[in-house]
């Protein structure tokens, strides 16, 4: 088995190699986690170890890779020539390593195991993308589900957010035209409404941020490699809401501002 192959990491000594034959000394390679367990304090190369009645020498130590779930726990690893085994597995699994689409060579590996050996059964044959992929179809659901609530929420609270600043600045048309009568520019009013609601909304942000990253806590074990604190989306919503509370406050006070000032005050 050539280490690299499977894309593990050689920290100290050697792989396995070809010369590791039936008539070469037992050679073995162990993992990181397997060299603190048994020699934590000592150099684990060079010493010996009994497994399945046979003393290997371990001549390499690589370091801990996951083989079956992006989230396991790195267990106790021993590595050593098949050829070396008293007594061949009942069941083996070969590993290649390809520079192109590994799904194109399902069947060619598929035939050369089978003109090895027609006895062999080959139960399955599966590219690397393929089993990271199964192993985060949860994941991929949670983060679908998730992204569609929030979605959801940051549409009704940009909704909310319009609706109640509209409603507010609607209900101060006659301050404005009092502003307006005593000489006030409709443009100087469309600003001061646009800074207070502007204001009004960067200190909401400001509040929920905190929240927003102390809720995502909850689902913190469901995210594979993604921070509680994600700056895209965070950025996105905090636009949104932004751009509602600006059009909530602009138009009703541009609407307030275009008409004459007396009139304004009457229709209050």
């Amino acid at each position: 088995m050539r280490l690299r192959t499977v894309g593990a990491h050689l920290l100290r000594g050697r792989g396995i190699e070809a010369r590791d034959n039936e008539t070469g000394p037992r050679v073995a390679v162990i993992n990181e986690t397997m060299a603190r367990f048994y020699f934590p304090h000592g150099d684990a190369l060079g010493r010996h170890i009994t497994a399945d009645s046979t003393v290997w020498e371990i001549v390499g130590i690589v370091g801990d890779a996951r083989t079956n779930d992006v989230r396991e726990t790195p267990d106790r690893r021993l590595f050593v020539p098949i050829v070396q085994m008293k007594h061949s597995p009942d069941q083996f699994r070969v590993e290649l390593r390809t520079g192109g689409d590994p799904a194109r060579l399902v069947d060619a590996v598929r035939r050369a195991l089978l003109a090895s050996d027609p006895s062999l059964v080959v139960t399955d044959v599966s590219a690397l993308p393929a089993l990271i992929q199964d192993s985060l179809t949860q994941d991929y659901l949670v983060a679908k589900a998730v992204s569609f609530f929030g979605a959801i929420a940051l549409i009704l609270s940009a909704l909310g957010l319009y609706g109640i600043m509209a409603y507010a600045t609607s209900r101060r048309t006659a301050e404005f035209g009092l502003r307006m009568a005593l000489g006030a520019e409709p443009g100087a009013v469309i600003r001061m409404v646009l800074s207070e609601a502007m204001t009004l909304a960067i200190s909401g942000i400001v509040l929920g941020l905190p929240v927003a990253v102390a809720a995502s806590q909850l689902i913190r074990g469901r995210l594979f490699h993604i921070g509680v604190f994600d700056p895209p989306s965070i950025g996105i919503a905090v636009i949104v809401l932004a751009i509602s509370a600006a059009l909530a406050a602009y138009l009703p006070a541009l609407r307030a501002s275009s008409v004459a000032p007396l009139a304004a005050i009457r229709a209050s």
